[in-house]
């Protein structure tokens, strides 16, 4: 009335829009009653929230059936413009973050959503992008995105007006209900008596108040319904659960601790699990959750026993890429190419052929990690995506976790127990890469009749069966080894890790260790250039050298580090240079730069100054 004097438009052609409504701290009654008055004497009202709870309120008789639309996702390519946006905010046109800086923290920030599999919103997004630059410094790996967790909880109890003195015990709470709805149902949800029963024991043991408490947990991290209470967000269960584990049982009951995370390791493919344990490590101070995760590792894809990559088998690992043209661009600027690649997702280098290697793949999975829970025998019914899936998605999570915790904890774990956790996961993803080319020499020997089983179980129509059968192949022959040991490297890609494998390749891979067919193994070296490469950003110029030297300029290695240097060119930002080093050393096309019309440019730009 002040703003517009007194206005004759009806109340009833009037919506309230409440914004933020999750913040609101107010009991679910006072809510519903508010939501209730709007209703009756407005048109109605629109809710933003950053979860569903607010639909909880609908649930009454007397208000009306709500609707609601949730905001998708964004996809990689957005993710990345809101990355460069949130970077150059505050820079003028003429001077801009730069490639590099825009490409690791958006790099960060995936590893944050892979890893916790949360969805990818702007505000989740934006929420990480403001604790990068602020609460957790530049390194958001492994211990600072599980502190962007404590950030939150802290931030979320200040907003809440909590007092700070109470932040502890209101943490230790929410610790407690976290674990409590863990042995109850493994989930985030917690009955109404098992609540009672939390808030009596911090009243009898830390004199807390219970009412207080109640009133900080419901609203803030928890919602409740007509079951009971659950935790508004899963990753902050996640979260308060693995804060439990250590802080409480590891110190009063080591027995449920080790039962715990065994638990968790064993069945390190299943999200919730990866998560637990990841924050398990971010509190805890002991080797037993590496052990834990080296003893799961172990048992993957045991029965496949050679682990070491060499050019014994060049001919399948290289048998589809010989004619590959992988050409470099010469522009420095390589927006339009990365762009490209934003776009296109990882599953397209296997799409639905996943059922298809499964196939293959089952005979050789330990029975001990239930890969073959589902399949008692191979044929193409029971064959299933999910049971192949689970070894692989257990092979990259317990490296990450692995990587994460070495890479953040440097100091902590001695060069015995580095050298141990890094020559394990090497040979985890030698073993993977061995079996997959195990299957490809199947698939080259037999090709009429895998050809036609391929057909029958690779349900693509737009491609010939010739073409089905050249991408599983492909899959098994190329991709497994590049995606095994360049998707390791990037989780070692720190100096202390660096250093382990360093000391491992020249241990393992001299000129003396050669196989029986005389060739020089190379699990060590590939892992290590990659690792370098993201780690500084640049070509470790002498080691690639070193390696042609060492293995030949048509070894597979080098077909593999063709390959690296291709996709790492297109992505990141070279120099020019850099890429005509790549170009004449490793015999890789670079497509012509007019050399004579920037030339011409540039002297008429100059005469045109000078005028």
């Amino acid at each position: 009335m002040k703003q517009f004097g007194i206005s004759v438009y009806p109340d009833l052609r009037y919506r309230v829009v409440i914004d933020d409504f999750d913040e609101c701290t107010l009991n679910d009654n006072i809510k519903e009653t508010i939501v209730q008055t709007i209703h009756e004497k407005y048109a109605g009202s629109i809710i933003t929230s950053y979860s569903s709870a607010p639909s909880v309120l609908f649930t009454s008789n007397d208000l009306p059936t709500p609707f609601t639309a949730q905001i998708k996702p964004l996809n990689d390519a957005k993710l990345f413009e809101l990355v460069r946006k949130w970077l150059n905010a505050g820079y003028n046109e003429d001077e801009t973050a730069s490639d590099l800086a825009v490409l690791t923290t958006y790099e960060k920030l995936q590893l944050v959503f892979g890893q916790t599999e949360l969805e990818k919103f702007a505000y989740t997004a934006i929420t990480f992008l403001e604790l990068i630059d602020t609460a957790t410094g530049s390194d958001i790996a492994f211990s600072s995105f599980a502190a962007c967790y404590d950030t939150l909880i802290t931030s979320r109890l200040q907003k809440a007006d909590i007092n700070w003195r109470s932040f502890d015990e209101a943490k230790n709470f929410l610790a407690l209900l976290a674990y409590r709805a863990y042995s109850e149902n493994v989930s985030g949800i917690i009955s109404r008596e098992a609540f009672e029963e939390c808030l009596d024991v911090f009243e009898d043991q830390y004199l807390s108040s219970k009412s207080g408490l109640r009133s900080m947990a419901i609203g803030l991290f928890i919602r409740e319904d007509d079951d009971g209470y659950s935790f508004y967000e899963e990753y902050l269960w996640y979260f308060l659960c693995a804060r439990y584990v250590v802080k409480t049982l590891q110190v009063n009951d080591h027995r449920k601790y080790v039962q715990f995370v065994s638990q968790c390791t064993e069945n390190i493919f299943q999200k919730k699990f990866a998560n637990i344990v990841i924050y398990i490590a971010y509190f805890s101070n002991d080797n037993f959750v590496l052990t834990s995760l080296l003893n799961t590792l172990d048992q993957l894809f045991s029965k496949a026993d050679d682990w070491i990559i060499s050019d014994d088998t060049r001919e399948i690992t290289l048998g589809l890429v010989l004619n590959e043209n992988l050409l470099l661009d010469a522009k420095s600027d390589v927006n339009e190419n990365r762009m490209a690649l934003l776009q296109e997702k990882v599953s397209d280098i296997i799409e639905d052929a996943e059922r298809v290697v499964a196939r293959y793949t089952l005979p050789f999975l330990n029975v001990n990690m239930g890969d073959d829970k589902y399949n008692t025998h191979v044929d193409d019914e029971a064959a299933d995506a999910e049971s192949y899936m689970k070894s692989v998605n257990a092979l990259l999570r317990i490296h990450s976790i692995i990587g994460q915790i070495l890479n953040s904890r440097t100091g902590t774990y001695d060069a015995k127990l580095i050298l141990d956790c890094i020559t394990r996961m090497v040979q985890a993803s030698g073993r993977y890469a061995y079996l997959n080319n195990a299957i490809a020499t199947v698939l080259f020997h037999d090709k009429e009749n895998q050809k036609d089983n391929i057909s029958k179980i690779y349900d693509k129509p737009r491609l010939s069966d010739e073409e089905k059968y050249e991408k599983v192949t492909r899959i098994f022959a190329f991709w497994s080894v590049y995606l095994s040991h360049a998707g390791l490297a990037r989780y070692l890609s720190q100096e202390h890790s660096i250093r382990a494998l360093a000391r491992l390749s020249s241990k393992h891979e001299g000129g003396e260790s050669r196989t029986a067919k005389g060739n020089i193994p190379y699990n060590f070296s590939l892992v290590l250039v990659i690792a370098r490469l993201y780690h500084t950003g640049k070509i470790d110029k002498d080691y690639v050298e070193d390696c042609l030297k060492r293995y030949g300029d048509d070894s597979a290695i080098m077909s593999l580090l063709r390959v690296v240097m291709h996709i790492y060119a297109y992505y990141f930002p070279l120099e020019i240079e850099d890429k005509q080093w790549i170009a004449t050393k490793l015999n890789m096309s670079l497509k012509r730069i007019e050399v004579q019309k920037l030339k011409s440019s540039g002297l008429s730009r100059l005469r045109h100054v000078v005028k």
